[in-house]
């Protein structure tokens, strides 16, 4: 059985990102709310490198509208940022009937009663909110690819007026961290998509934000720090083979049982500089189906989720960050 990486717990990869995750796998699973607004690097990547999961399909119509909907409502409130997403950050999800209520009655200035007294349907609030979080996350994408251009300009421009040429400008600034904002709803609204899939069930999963590998640790303190692997872009860049050893490594740590033993992954770092711009840091949760663990995260009762064959293979769950510099 072949594992696959699985990016969470967002639903927009971003090229920085993308680019990183190739250095690393020759594919990554990414989830999606539904068929609505795929990215367009997922679209033109039309590659093979990224799989595109839809575990619930249906509702869209419905979902597009109240996208639609807000986007007025914010248009006319003068809301450039998705503050809906703060507006409920007693639940999860946070977006019920009454919330969707209220912001069609600001436009319609009118709503049924029948709509707001229907019971709460979690999973379809969890699509909303991603798809929300994922609106926010392309926005922020764009400007700051904006700011990068604008600065490497400035700086090829100080180039020229240098002489010596000596000065370094290679690392203009870093990629703010999608996941600070709202991590924990993050995290409870994917993982509410994530346990409806009914296809094959990975046992990796990975992350490029740190704020939501710190909320995933804290709330797994069984969770077991595996290895960290640096890695030089110019030595393992299209290694097939590296790729293949690395995950062959990585699956026997989730299927096989856990001993503490961490020798399998002491030679995997292809530099020992600290600083290495790039680097995987793996953790494994023992004992520990992924859906078992993700229905964790939202007080799920386990026993609702179907076993699935495609996880019988799998006795422990591994996670792991991306830590990405400067290019």
């Amino acid at each position: 059985m072949e594992i696959k990486p699985v990016y969470f717990p967002f639903t927009f990869i971003s090229k920085r990102v993308e680019n990183a995750f190739r250095v690393c796998f020759s594919q990554i699973k990414l989830y999606m709310p539904s068929k609505l607004q795929i990215s367009e690097n997922i679209e033109q990547s039309g590659n093979k490198f990224i799989d595109i999961c839809v575990p619930v399909c249906g509702e869209e119509q419905r979902i597009s509208t109240i996208l639609k909907d807000y986007k007025n409502w914010a248009s006319i409130h003068d809301k450039t940022d998705p503050c809906l997403l703060k507006t409920r950050l007693n639940k999860i999800p946070f977006f019920d009937d009454t919330s969707i209520a209220n912001i069609r009655s600001d436009i319609q200035k009118e709503i049924s009663k029948k709509n707001c007294e229907q019971p709460v349907d979690h999973v379809l609030n969890a699509r909303i909110f991603l798809h929300f979080a994922q609106e926010l996350d392309v926005q922020k994408d764009q400007l700051e690819q904006d700011f990068y251009a604008i600065n490497k300009s400035q700086a090829d421009m100080f180039k020229d007026l240098i002489a010596e040429g000596n000065e370094d400008f290679s690392e203009l600034s870093g990629s703010e961290d999608p996941g600070t904002y709202m991590a924990t709803e993050r995290v409870q609204a994917w993982a509410r998509l994530m346990l409806q899939s009914c296809g094959q069930i990975d046992g990796l999963y990975i992350t490029s934000s740190r704020a939501v590998f710190d909320h995933i640790l804290n709330l797994t303190p069984d969770a077991e720090k595996v290895s960290e692997i640096r890695i030089d872009r110019n030595i393992i860049e299209n290694s097939r083979e590296w790729q293949a050893e690395l995950l062959e490594a990585i699956h026997a740590l989730a299927t096989e049982q856990w001993t503490g033993a961490k020798d399998r992954f002491e030679d995997w770092s292809s530099t020992q500089d600290a600083e290495s711009k790039l680097c995987i840091t793996l953790y494994t949760v023992p004992d520990t189906k992924p859906k078992e663990l993700f229905a964790k995260f939202i007080s799920y009762d386990f026993d609702q989720v179907k076993p699935q064959k495609d996880e019988q293979g799998f006795k422990n769950t591994v996670l792991g960050v991306l830590r990405i510099g400067p290019e």
